[in-house]
């Protein structure tokens, strides 16, 4: 408990006149260390281990940590707009900016290990209320195909559609899936809105050669999870229709009151924007909280190592990569 003590006056979770030697966990020592783990996103439990694994990194990588994510600062200094919709995919965050300053903020799934959420700018086109699904090529390879193959009638229980080339809706009985590769369906598998629809009730469109979207979820446990990295690589967004209320920025026609009829109604709608909105997909493992306290997030895909790798490395000159990305 002293050495505990020591180490959070140290970062400043712990007023300085309690690093005393108490060897008891009392209520200060308790509050202090529920901050330190607030501050590296870790689970508000008594001295467990990923706590104290925490508290064991040397400062050493913590500067190292800083190093890095200043560097990626460097890299979108020159692209920050004063209005638009921000991720953090480290953080599981999204917030957006309004004349510079952070009105909304919530929390967000992103893609798994495997299937990574891109770094990139770009912008939002339109708005999709009550959106149609249509199943992307990795989904249709990873698990519907398979599925399918398996048991034809899982297409209809996942409440899919099939269309031919011409658009025309075809038995998905009729369909012989065990000839056919994701690359070689010649066939659209599509889902109505709806309770299990993968968009949800909304869906933001900034087309990119990644097929990501930002989108709404049934899946509203997964919230819940500390660490939400369980996409298809797509960054699922709580109170999305808040969120769509603010881009719109239209609060005669699009008030949020408005868009959650819109929703109640069951019909799609699509809101084209005018101007665009930027949406911005970073990944910072640093950050600062609303208090000011320093925040180590964890580096979920593993990308410190490989930047402070070309930060400690011999200078290179080389063509850039499209913006935004790493």
């Amino acid at each position: 408990m002293p050495a505990i003590r020591h180490r959070l006056v140290v970062t400043e979770d712990l007023p300085a006149q309690l690093d005393n030697g108490d060897k008891l966990y009392d209520a200060d020592l308790e509050k202090a260390v529920h901050h330190f783990q607030k501050r590296h996103r870790l689970p508000p439990e008594d001295l467990g281990t990923k706590t104290i694994v925490a508290m064991n990194v040397p400062v050493k990588r913590r500067i190292d940590q800083i190093r890095v994510n200043l560097e990626r600062a460097r890299w979108i200094a020159q692209v920050v707009e004063p209005t638009q919709v921000v991720v953090n995919i480290a953080a599981f965050e999204i917030f957006f900016l309004k004349d510079g300053k952070r009105v909304w903020q919530n929390e967000a799934q992103v893609g798994k290990t495997y299937t990574q959420t891109p770094l990139l700018v770009e912008e939002i086109d339109y708005i999709v209320l009550n959106p149609t699904w249509t199943v992307p090529p990795g989904v249709l390879e990873d698990s519907v195909l398979p599925a399918a193959k398996k048991d034809p009638g899982y297409i209809k229980q996942r409440g899919l559609k099939v269309f031919d080339s011409s658009g025309k809706e075809v038995a998905p009985r009729s369909v012989n899936w065990q000839r056919y590769t994701a690359a070689t369906l010649p066939y659209t598998l599509r889902q109505d809105p709806g309770p299990s629809n993968p968009l949800g009730t909304v869906k933001f469109v900034f087309p990119n050669r990644h097929q990501v979207l930002l989108h709404d979820t049934p899946n509203q446990l997964g919230y819940d999870r500390r660490l939400r990295a369980m996409s298809w690589g797509c960054i699922h967004v709580q109170d999305p229709l808040e969120l769509a209320a603010w881009i719109i920025d239209d609060p005669k026609t699009w008030s949020l009151e408005a868009v959650e009829a819109q929703v109640k109604s069951k019909k799609t709608k699509t809101i084209h924007l005018d101007p665009p909105m930027r949406v911005s997909l970073y990944y910072w493992t640093v950050d600062v909280g609303k208090d000011g306290a320093l925040q180590f997030l964890p580096d979920t895909y593993q990308r410190d190592r490989r930047v402070l790798r070309a930060l400690n490395g011999p200078v290179k000159i080389r063509k850039t990569h499209r913006r935004g990305e790493e």
